[in-house]
């Protein structure tokens, strides 16, 4: 009677509240402000990639000042991992971004894992460099195999955790623990080529780059003391709420604790009449992006102040908006309207804006008399292939026409037609355009597929991107002219490239047992390797763009990095990135 006495005691929501939800993290929120602000500085600013494949130390240190932490590594650290998320990739020859990959990132517990996740298992960040500068560097030929990394940053991780909740642990302690562990690296992480770049740090200064580091900036750990500690101050660090979340990843807390959104849907910008725009810090991240585009970034503190200027209204408008679509966004996100000020510059840009056009001649028409083209653009059939008419007799045609096609077509409406080369094929790549025969075509994909996986099988860390994106642009070409030849002759050379190096021996390096379930990186690419060549499928936890997912793949290929397959559940092809795979293992 006695327990049956408390059971509404039990049921009372008052006497039995739920566990409170975590403080706002100041330490994260100022981390997903200037990654926005990172970001916003390339949709601003045309930036040339370096010579390494990474961002230049010169944007980095016009970046570093306009972010809440004004330091150099912190700015290569957020580049680092924009262009590892694609929200940064490589143009033809300078940096673009991507707007729908940066918006998938957009959520608390989905950026929070995925910066931790690439923190604890990238190669591209590696904190025992002495040479702070080799931090910015992307191209993996440039940063030292180290096999324990990942290794040491996990030791740490469970170290941080076993410190009681409200209670510091200071750098002398963790040091004693961890000493070993920090000292352990393998043969291959004490490379000679490291020998330039100026060797590693000590084990102390290793420690306390990875405190005060990524793990502070993401707001897992903060400094027990904010000011530089003097001489006799003891160094330590104590585990946030958030980061103790973190590091047990208990994702399904962060997302109760902290919702689904960094931005709020009804924040709106203010235009002053000085020409300068006020962007609050929880603006919607594609808003703030068009906003970087209009205006010249001037400061960052509560709000973020940009400056509306002639070139930034010149820029925009060279990208295709008109002066109309400007002000209709202006006022869209303004809370005060758009002031007059604001209004006549924008409408004293366009009328400044081409006078002078220059651009790339393409495919024509050319008829020999002026009537006959105003046939052509009087025809609903052929009126589609004209862009713009240069005179009486000559007009361009859009970039994507097919000439042979064309000229069959006009032959059928009864037109006499000579062709400056029917049997040619235009492809446009990397914006040059290519007049190729049909057989040059062929040979030329054949070739690119064969160089990629030359490429991938010599350097695994090769930066395939320009390849990647010729491949693909010949093979839409191919795919457009029906040409089922062209793949064949190319898996015909791609064998003979295979052979070529199983007889100097490289497939065969670093062939290893691989276990039937791994989760380190180690494991997890020797079971990759395993699977590849014994064709058994696998069951991968992926950390994708759309949060974590089970997948079970059919592999194909590995080199080392990318993993492609059949993805049973998107049921197609698919490419996976090997640092994004949490866990793997063998199924029937």
């Amino acid at each position: 009677m006695v327990r049956a006495a408390k059971l509404p005691r039990a049921k009372s929501p008052a006497k039995a509240p739920a566990a409170p939800a975590p403080s706002r993290s100041e330490g994260f929120e100022t981390f997903a402000r200037d990654l926005l602000t990172f970001a916003g500085h390339f949709e601003r600013t045309s930036t040339k990639r370096v010579a390494t494949g990474g961002i230049g130390k010169k944007t980095t240190q016009r970046i570093a000042p306009f972010l809440r932490r004004s330091d150099e590594e912190y700015a290569s650290f957020l580049g680092i991992f924009l262009i590892d998320r694609r929200v940064l990739f490589e143009g033809e020859d300078r940096w673009e971004i991507s707007r729908p990959n940066l918006l998938r990132l957009w959520q608390p517990e989905r950026l929070l894992r995925s910066v931790y996740h690439f923190w604890l298992r990238t190669a591209l960040w590696n904190e025992s460099l002495t040479d702070p500068d080799v931090l910015s560097l992307v191209r993996r030929e440039y940063i030292s195999a180290d096999p324990t990394l990942e290794a040491r940053r996990r030791r740490l991780c469970e170290e941080l955790l076993a410190v009681a909740p409200d209670t510091s642990a200071d750098l002398g302690m963790l040091l004693s623990r961890l000493d070993r562990s920090l000292q352990a690296r393998g043969r291959a992480a004490d490379d000679g080529g490291m020998a330039r770049h100026g060797g590693r740090v000590s084990p102390a200064a290793l420690l306390r780059r990875m405190l005060g580091g990524p793990l502070t900036w993401l707001g897992v750990v903060e400094p027990v003391l904010r000011r530089p500690p003097a001489a006799s101050d003891v160094e330590s660090f104590r585990v946030t709420p958030l980061g103790r979340l973190v590091l047990t990843e208990s994702w399904q807390a962060i997302i109760d604790g902290f919702g689904t959104a960094l931005s709020d849907s009804a924040a709106r910008a203010t235009l002053q009449p000085n020409l300068e725009i006020l962007a609050p810090p929880d603006l919607e991240p594609a808003v703030y992006l068009n906003l970087a585009r209009l205006g010249d970034l001037r400061s960052v503190d509560i709000y973020t102040v940009f400056a509306v200027t002639w070139d930034s209204l010149m820029n925009a408008l060279d990208r295709g908006f008109s002066a109309d679509q400007l002000l209709h966004f202006l006022e869209s996100v303004s809370a005060t309207g758009v002031p007059s000020t604001v209004r006549q510059l924008v409408q004293d840009c366009e009328g400044r804006h081409g006078e002078v056009r220059i651009g790339i001649a393409g495919p024509y028409v050319e008829a020999r008399e002026g009537a006959l083209l105003g046939e052509l653009e009087a025809n609903p059939r052929f009126a589609p292939y004209i862009q713009r008419r240069m005179g009486d007799q000559l007009a361009f045609l859009t970039s994507n026409v097919d000439l042979a096609q064309l000229s069959k077509e006009l032959r059928k409406a009864g037109y006499s037609v000579s062709s400056a080369g029917n049997d040619k094929v235009q492809v446009t790549a990397h914006g040059a355009q290519l007049t190729l025969t049909r057989i040059e075509l062929e040979e030329l994909y054949a070739a690119v597929r064969a160089a990629t996986k030359l490429a991938r099988e010599v350097d695994p860390d090769f930066d395939l991107s320009a390849l990647a994106a010729l491949e693909e642009t010949l093979a839409l070409e191919l795919t457009r002219r029906e040409d089922g030849g062209a793949p064949e002759r190319a898996r015909e050379l791609e064998s003979l490239v295979e052979k070529l190096l199983r007889a100097r021996g490289k497939v065969a390096i670093g062939k290893s047992e691989a276990p039937a379930e791994a989760r380190d990186s180690e494991d997890i690419r020797a079971l990759l390797l395993a699977a590849v060549e014994s064709h058994a499928p696998m069951e991968i936890e992926y950390d994708g763009f759309q949060g974590v997912t089970r997948r079970i793949v059919e592999p194909s290929s590995f080199d080392g990095r990318y993993l492609s397959g059949f993805c049973r559940l998107r049921q197609d092809q698919r490419v996976f990135n090997t640092a994004r795979i949490l866990s793997a293992k063998l199924v029937a």
